[in-house]
């Protein structure tokens, strides 16, 4: 192989052969450049004079010295560029082209700066300035390049620049090692302890039992969410509430026994009397015998948790209460259409369990002649998230079907999402009898008053028939005309039958000719 021992166009080199070790040859080592009017892949003009070495033998040791270069060159693990000081790519070694995705075609012509991501532009072109006014020898700096076709790799590049015997720039040399692993790996170790510190800064502790001395240590984000850290683990223990100490004893024995993961909610109460709620999650670390050594877990401040279940439990409790107490028959449903609660008006009404009502099980006890109808009304309500007002017959625990009319609303999450409807339900039953019979009441009434009318006519028809039947009975007067007057008022009497029958629907009002020759 060949190797420099000072800088210079025209160096002096050591040339290894392996059957004479280093020999001195002087030579001058060339870029590649156009020849015959093609660029060759890769070429070497050395010009020599040996020294102390047999001519043939110089020649054939330079031979396997170019051709180790160009091994080294073509196959190293690293991608290794030429390029011109314009930053035309020039010689590109295999894993060059496998790091950036091109083909050496693809890549003549192009200039470094193309396949450099445009953040990495001024680092990258301030690195080449300074090297071209000589303020430094090389440049390094890790930057984007943009991939064929897309995509982004990291890379580790190292430039330096090559100069003639005249200090005049001659070329550059990029040297590029793929490191996207390795920032994709840093930026998930930095994501990672940033979440880790955002966890500590929010209420998370980190302790430590040594299970050999029970000493007990804390981390400092402990020490200070969580108040005077214990030395002991009997001092820990102590803090924690006695309504919770027996519990807490127990999972934790449980695990240590098992030497397995566990967890557990607990009240403390710290040395300045608050009481906290705080949520430990812990595993047992063993010994090469399988020993435990100690037991590491966190701790959360989930006391705001425990307050807004606790007011979320209170409301919840509040409602049912008021449901369970109402007058009427509650029940809700999800926006899937299936009920999910009946208050206890509802199921001492129709005598079943919540489990056989949820869902679709409340529309058993509909009467079989009104299901139909109510699924789809029903259906069409909640499709249309509009009020839905059902009246239909619903079996009471007795077995008797009482009228009830429903009433529901669609009812929305605080953020405008449909969340169900909530209805109310009420037995009609006594309501719609007590409306029959004041309706019965009110038609005898009426047919009283007609009665009265009626009976009061007649009387009035009555007395002129016997007043005519009367006169007509004497010497003096004119049988024809009474008995006339008579003929006429029992037609008119005759007339208010008819009347009387109409109105009672046992008579059509529409008079027919009869013949009564027959």
């Amino acid at each position: 192989m060949l190797h420099h021992t000072r800088e210079s166009s025209s160096e002096e080199l050591e040339a290894r052969s392996p059957s004479s070790g280093y020999v001195p040859t002087t030579g001058s080592v060339l870029s590649a450049g156009p020849s015959g009017g093609q660029r060759r892949a890769w070429q070497f003009v050395v010009a020599m004079s040996v020294r102390g070495t047999e001519p043939g033998q110089a020649e054939a040791t330079l031979r396997e010295s170019e051709e180790l270069f160009r091994a080294i060159f073509l196959q190293a693990a690293v991608g290794i560029a030429q390029a011109n000081v314009e930053g035309e790519w020039l010689l590109m070694n295999d894993r060059f082209c496998v790091i950036l995705g091109y083909t050496r075609a693809e890549l003549r012509g192009k200039t470094s700066l193309d396949l450099t991501h445009p953040d990495d532009w001024e680092a990258s072109l301030e690195g080449r300035r300074r090297l071209l006014t000589g303020e430094i020898s090389s440049h390094s700096m890790e930057k984007r390049y943009v991939k064929n076709g897309g995509g982004t790799v990291w890379a580790k590049r190292f430039l330096s620049l090559v100069r003639d015997r005249n200090n005049r720039p001659q070329y550059f040399i990029t040297v590029i090692e793929d490191i996207t692993d390795k920032i994709l790996a840093e930026r998930a170790l930095r994501d990672s302890e940033e979440r880790l510190r955002l966890a500590l800064s929010a209420g998370l502790g980190v302790w430590d039992c040594d299970l050999r001395d029970r000493t007990v240590g804390l981390s400092p984000q402990y020490r200070g969410a969580f108040g005077h850290p214990p030395l002991t683990h009997a001092e820990w223990l102590g803090l924690v509430h006695p309504d919770d100490r027996e519990r807490v004893r127990a999972v934790a024995r449980e695990g240590l026994e098992r030497t397995r993961a566990w967890e557990a909610e607990f009240r403390v109460v710290w040395p300045d009397g608050t009481m906290r709620w705080l949520l430990s999650k812990a595993t047992v670390l063993v010994d090469h015998d399988g020993r435990p050594t100690h037991m590491t877990g966190v701790s959360f401040d989930i006391t705001e948790r425990k307050r807004a279940e606790a007011a979320l439990r209170e409301s919840e409790e509040r409602f049912r209460n008021m449901a369970d107490t109402a007058p009427v028959l509650i029940c809700t449903s999800g926006p899937d259409k299936l009920a999910t609660f009946f208050n206890k008006g509802w199921l001492d009404f129709t005598g079943r369990s919540m489990e056989q009502e949820l869902g679709y099980g409340w529309i058993e006890g509909v009467h079989p002649d009104d299901r139909e109808d109510c699924l789809a009304s029903y259906s069409a309500s909640f499709d249309a998230r509009r009020n839905c007002h059902i009246e239909y017959l619903l079996r009471r625990a007795d077995g008797e079907y009482r009228s009830v009319v429903c009433s529901g609303v669609p009812r929305f999450a605080s953020d405008g999402v449909f969340a169900g409807y909530i209805a109310s339900c009420v037995d009609i039953t006594d309501v719609k009898c007590a409306q029959q019979e004041a309706l019965a009441r009110q038609k005898l009434e009426s047919m009283g008053v007609l009665a009265r009318g009626i009976a009061h006519d007649f009387n009035n028809l009555l007395g002129g028939i016997l007043a005519s039947a009367e006169l007509a009975l004497t010497d003096s007067a004119p049988v024809a005309d009474e008995l006339q007057r008579i003929a006429a008022a029992t037609l008119h009497g005759g007339e208010i039958v008819h009347q009387l029958m109409i109105y009672s629907g046992s008579e059509s009002s529409t008079s027919e000719p009869v013949d009564i020759s027959a």
